[in-house]
């Protein structure tokens, strides 16, 4: 099953689709709302029902593939990452276990999730830092003991905290490249970021 299917806005900015059920054609799509500064943002501020907007199909780079054998997953994002990292945790089968650490201001910003798997799930709270300024995630990456081969990495938040997270599994932990994915989902003092595909 591929989780985090993305979708592609005339800007070529791309969308997470949180959850689509197809028998109401019912899509749900999940946005940061950060102020004006951005178009999805500004516009996610201010719709209202029975408004209408245009989508195009996903991309064809897009997606991740639940792997029904693998039982460890090891999981960092920031709350641009939320909609996929819940989409991942719920299509996750009872056999895996999934450690999973989310960067958030505060408790404020803490969503419920649920999952048939087991989730040890840790909020991390950036309090008065700006987004894309804590070194939350990578603190607790550094913490963390070393994951055994086989388990599947899965990082996105700020483009530069990916860069470090990714260079940390590989070279500290010498994970396996086919089972690290990456991506910087947004880029400090970039409003027009392309997050194309999975960094590996």
């Amino acid at each position: 099953m591929a989780k985090g299917l993305r979708a592609w806005d005339q800007h070529g900015r791309a969308y997470t689709v949180r959850r689509f059920d197809p028998v109401s054609n019912k899509l749900e799509l999940d946005f940061v709302l950060h102020g004006d500064n951005g178009l999805a943002s500004a516009w996610a501020a201010r719709v209202r029902p029975d408004d209408t907007f245009k989508i195009s199909g996903t991309h064809p780079r897009s997606g991740f593939v639940i792997e029904q054998e693998a039982a460890h997953y090891l999981l960092f994002g920031d709350e641009t990452a939320l909609p996929t990292i819940t989409g991942i945790l719920e299509a996750l089968p009872a056999n895996a276990r999934a450690d999973t650490f989310i960067e958030v201001a505060d408790t404020s910003e803490e969503q419920p999730i649920e999952s048939a798997t087991t989730i040890n799930l840790t909020w991390l709270h950036r309090q008065t830092a700006a987004n894309g300024t804590s070194s939350r995630l990578v603190d607790i990456a550094r913490a963390i003991a070393q994951p055994y081969q086989h388990t599947i990495i899965w990082v996105a938040a700020e483009s530069s905290v990916v860069a470090v997270l990714r260079r940390l599994a590989i070279s500290e932990w010498g994970a396996d490249r086919s089972r690290l994915h990456a991506a910087g989902y947004w880029k400090c003092g970039e409003a027009n970021h392309r997050d194309a595909a999975a960094i590996r």
